[in-house]
């Protein structure tokens, strides 16, 4: 099964969300520590702004230009 880009940055975006969510109570209860918690979101964002850049890039390639380029 093929999963778009554009479904891709929709799962990272809810990843994100549900991260930021829970970590503060996972943090208090001692399940990750402050770092943990930094590095992964920081780490998801990335994934993000990857997918993001390439679907910008996919429709930048496939925009038809006026001069026939």
């Amino acid at each position: 099964m093929e999963i778009s880009i554009k479904q891709q940055i929709m799962e990272a975006k809810r990843e994100v969300a549900l991260r930021e969510r829970v970590y503060p109570k996972w943090i208090g209860t001692g399940r990750v520590t402050q770092g943990q918690a930094d590095r992964q979101l920081t780490a998801m964002k990335a994934i993000l702004a990857t997918l993001e850049a390439l679907e910008r890039d996919q429709q930048t390639r496939i925009q038809p230009t006026l001069f026939g380029d």
